[in-house]
């Protein structure tokens, strides 16, 4: 009996202690939240990264360990532990670009590109592209992620951008986990985003985790700051254009924190100089306003409200033509803390968008709107299961409430009749799960699934035609409220791999399958604030899309370099567009000029890059095709829809000539874009109509262009000091005419010629920034 005991005992004994080391990793000064920072192990070579709310946690067996904490554009930070019990601790990072005793701490940025197991995810530090020259000296984070590999500006001075061979709408940009549908100021020449109002910028272009959905080409996650949890600070920028102020600080230290910053462009005040009457009296115009707070009941409690409000207005002939669009957002966070090992996220947001075009004479005084509203609700559970494993996962449903467009006349005496395109109502779901696992120090895994539910619902009438040319319906059926119209599922896998060969390079591969329920009608190319967002339907399929890819990572000369090489292939099912000389505007039929047909898009993107030193930056290349098919157009034979561009190249340099000066150079080049123009013509009453037998039959030149900035520090003699500073530059200094677009004119000599013209934006610009901070 008593070796019966001993032999019992002896599990037991051989049984490891394990206990949990958590917190969050924040940054020193601010102690903001830090997003995606990368804790290891260094005795294991494992780790963990923080989650979307800066939380992580690692469970080790019992033992003396040293952790290794780094995130991008920061200083590293070591603790050394004797794990015998359960601890908390939070890292604390420097900025690297803190000034200590005229000695400039470089960034340590961890080999993170070898280290993440995802591909395509690219992450910008806000702080350091501040001080890179953009269009008219205004910072826009949308813009530097044109810089990157894969990530390919839609045009001049615009802020769509493609991925991959994707739309404009395919793009997922979220603003604190609620959708921004237009992401753009100013006709698209600036975005959205307050770069004084920003913490974290990342956009990931092919293997999103499975807590994303609804797009098919990338996810563009942008976070606010939360305040500064130690002291009040306020910051302020002047501009030629425009200007933007901020002030944040503590309510009460260590308890809550709020931070409220605005934006206002004043271009059109410069109207005011000009000669002529007419244009003196138009208006033109944007503004935005972030504001967020955030108290912390507990250790284990903590709510954050957020919210965003912009407005762009333009008005012209003297008022009488005007538009505006304008974005508004809300959200509401609830962290707990179930444990050490177990955070739950719960999210209410709303999101709005609304367009309006107002036309105004004595008898057609009129207003054309349309919009999509959005409430969703959000459940994020992440499970630290161990130093290798983490899991994720969640719910998330949204109601969608489209109003495709209506005509509101606003004057007793206009002839212009009301006319709404009736509201759609529809439902969202998605349910996932998705773990990262660590086998070992070279082998790492990510894998999940994603289930998608989406739902039509009446009210609806929906009508049949005999013809497709017929001008109306040869019968309509009305379709009660909430009855359900149409509905689709969609299993999502995701996985992604990264094999590290040695200490220098990686090898990953990543396969994805996405589905997209709502989308953008549009003419435009580039999209514009008039498009309007529709659902799927019975008589639209959503779109869906596989991506594989592949990749090289390499780090070298001790981590100061880096370079990657990724090939992609993305294979597309109903992807939409419009038949020839469709007309969709306030038409309750508009799906019947809808399209659906496959597409394919596949290419290689390299970046190499300079992580520290003097001189930093980067050079990106993309080498890409894409390809649509769609049968009823260019003769059902596939063709290179606008975003297909084969050459996209960018180098990025700044060089630190001291603690007071920095230089920063832009140079970029982009294939020009596939364009359909007339090949022939054809003369109706004096009018001269094009014909047009080929979609993207030609291309617009190829665009090229170059930046260059300076950034001197003021108040240098007083250290301990927030610094003001002077941005200046210059936009497009070799003054490049790259062209916008082309329009016709019968030739003056010879009226039977229509000859093409080139029109272009931008010569060069110069610009000022002033920033102060106190």
């Amino acid at each position: 009996m008593v070796k019966a005991r001993y032999f019992l005992f002896i599990p037991i004994l051989l049984q490891a202690q394990y206990y949990t080391i958590s917190g969050y990793v924040k940054d020193q000064q601010s102690q903001e939240v830090l997003i995606g920072a990368q804790i290891q192990v260094q005795e294991t070579g494992k780790g963990a990264f923080s989650n979307a709310y800066g939380y992580y946690a690692i469970r080790l067996p019992k033992g003396t360990y040293t952790l290794i904490a780094t995130y991008l554009g920061y200083h590293n930070d070591t603790f050394k532990i004797v794990l015998n019990q359960n601890i908390r601790h939070d890292f604390l990072l420097i900025p690297s670009a803190v000034y200590l005793e005229e000695v400039v701490i470089e960034s340590e940025e961890p080999d993170a590109a070898l280290q993440d197991t995802r591909m395509g995810a690219l992450q910008l530090d806000v702080q350091e592209i501040k001080t890179l020259p953009v269009l008219f000296g205004e910072t826009d984070v949308l813009k530097m992620a044109q810089l990157l590999p894969g990530v390919q500006s839609a045009g001049e001075g615009q802020s769509g951008f493609f991925v991959r061979g994707g739309r404009f709408d395919q793009n997922l940009v979220l603003l604190d986990e609620a959708i921004v549908y237009n992401a753009a100021h100013f006709l698209g020449f600036f975005s959205v985003f307050n770069p004084d109002a920003i913490n974290h910028f990342e956009i990931i272009k092919g293997s999103f985790p499975a807590q994303y959905g609804g797009r098919l080409a990338s996810v563009v996650d942008v976070r606010m700051k939360e305040g500064n949890r130690q002291k009040r600070q306020f910051h302020a920028a002047i501009g030629l254009l425009a200007s933007r102020a901020m002030i944040e600080g503590p309510i009460k230290k260590e308890k809550g924190t709020f931070l409220l910053s605005g934006r206002y462009a004043y271009a059109g005040q410069f109207l005011r100089f000009a000669p002529n009457e007419a244009v003196r009296k138009n208006v033109l115009y944007f503004y935005d306003f972030n504001a967020k707070f955030s108290w912390a009941f507990s250790d284990k409690d903590r709510i954050y409200l957020s919210g965003y409000f912009g407005k762009d207005d333009f008005r012209f002939v003297q008022g009488q033509l005007g538009w505006g669009w304008s974005n508004a957002t809300t959200t509401l966070r609830w962290n707990h803390l179930f444990n050490d090992r177990l955070f739950l996220n719960t999210s209410i947001i709303f999101s709005r968008y609304n367009y309006d075009f107002e036309y105004r004479r004595v008898d057609d005084h009129f207003l054309y709107r349309s919009g999509i509203q959005d409430w969703t609700l959000k459940l994020d559970w992440d499970y630290f299961l161990s130093d290798a494993i983490q899991l994720k996962f969640g719910y998330q449903g949204t109601y969608h409430l489209f109003t495709p467009g209506k005509l509101i006349p606003l004057s007793d005496s206009s002839n212009v009749n009301p006319t709404e395109v009736p509201k759609r109502h529809a439902g969202e779901h998605g349910l996932y799960c998705s773990t990262s696992h660590q086998i070992s120090r070279a082998l790492a895994l990510q894998y999940g699934v994603r289930l998608s539910y989406f739902a039509l619902y009446g009210p609806l009438e929906r009508y049949t035609f005999r013809r497709i040319e017929d001008p109306f319906p040869s019968d309509t059926a009305y379709i009660s409220p909430w009855k359900r119209v149409a509905d689709y599922w969609g299993i999502e896998p995701r996985f992604s791999m990264r094999w590290r060969i040695n200490e220098n390079n990686a090898l990953k591969a990543s396969y994805a399958r996405t589905f997209q329920y709502v989308q953008a009608a549009t003419y435009s190319s580039v999209g514009t604030p008039a498009d309007f967002w529709m659902p799927s339907s019975d008589k639209v399929p959503p779109q869906q899309a596989n991506q594989i890819a592949l990749g090289w990572f390499k780090d070298f000369q001790n981590h100061q370099w880096q370079m990657s090489i990724e090939t992609y292939y993305k294979w597309m099912i109903n992807q939409i567009d419009f038949r020839p000389f469709a007309q969709v505007y306030l038409d309750p039929t508009y799906e019947k000029d809808i399209l659906s047909g496959k597409g394919w898009s596949y290419g290689m993107e390299f970046l190499l890059k300079k992580r520290t030193g003097k001189w930093q930056g980067w050079i990106a290349y993309t080498l890409s095709w894409t390809r649509w098919q769609i049968p009823g157009i260019n003769n059902g034979k596939p063709y290179p829809p606008f975003n297909d561009r084969r050459h996209d190249a960018s180098i990025v340099l700044s060089y630190r000539l001291n603690q007071r000066w920095k230089f920063s150079a832009i140079w970029v080049f982009l294939s020009g874009q596939p364009v359909t123009l007339p090949e022939g013509k054809y003369e109706i009453d004096g009018r001269i109509i094009g014909i047009y037998n080929q979609r993207g039959n030609y291309r617009l030149p190829d665009y090229h262009r170059l930046d260059l900035s300076a950034e001197v520090r003021l108040g240098l003699k007083k250290p301990k000091q927030q610094h003001n500073s002077i941005v200046f530059g210059v936009y497009n200094a070799y003054r490049r005419r790259n062209t916008w677009s082309y329009y016709f004119e019968r030739d003056k000599n010879d009226p039977t010629i229509q000859r093409a013209y080139k029109i272009y934006l931008f010569d060069i610009i110069p610009f000022i920034t002033y920033n102060v901070h106190f």
